[in-house]
């Protein structure tokens, strides 16, 4: 999965890769990496520390990412509902069984994102990657639709805290 991301990096000149640093103890491991993977790439990873207030997390996210990458094993809970929240698109798998590597495909499913941002394969996921990191107008597409999901009325259920209670 980390190779795909740098991979992606790759191919999308002056992209950057932002990573939670979540333990900080990981960095030294993931820079060494990185360095052996393709030492170019160093300098365009960013290590992002936690940030425990969910609205100063999900403005980080708007404000820094273009697109969320999701990891296959384990979905991103409420980073990805903090991203979602800030309009930025997340490309997530679709076909595993566990209920931690679903909740990416469960909120798409439910915001009508399933058949713009769900993955199937490892192949298809760094296509989507670098599709959403090129072409501008498919990037506006998608996340024109997610921001709308927002506004929706009436509220989309994903949205709908008050019928979630």
């Amino acid at each position: 999965m980390f190779k795909i991301w740098l991979q992606t990096l790759q191919a999308v000149n002056n992209s950057i890769l932002c990573l939670l640093e979540n333990p900080s103890d990981s960095t030294p491991f993931i820079t060494e990496f990185i360095r052996k993977f393709d030492e170019t790439l160093i300098d365009r990873v960013r290590f992002q520390p936690f940030i425990n207030n969910p609205y100063d997390s999900q403005r980080r996210g708007a404000l820094m990412c273009n697109s969320i990458l999701d990891s296959q094993i384990y979905n991103g809970h409420t980073t990805a509902g903090d991203a979602l929240w800030g309009g930025v698109p997340i490309i997530t798998y679709g076909k595993d069984t566990e209920m931690s590597a679903r909740v990416g495909m469960s909120a798409l499913y439910a915001l009508g994102l399933n058949k713009d941002l769900i993955v199937y394969s490892h192949e298809e996921y760094y296509n989507k990657a670098v599709t959403l990191g090129l072409n501008k107008k498919e990037y506006n597409r998608i996340r024109t639709k997610l921001v709308n999901t927002a506004y929706a009325r009436p509220r989309n259920p994903f949205w709908d805290v008050r019928r979630y209670v």
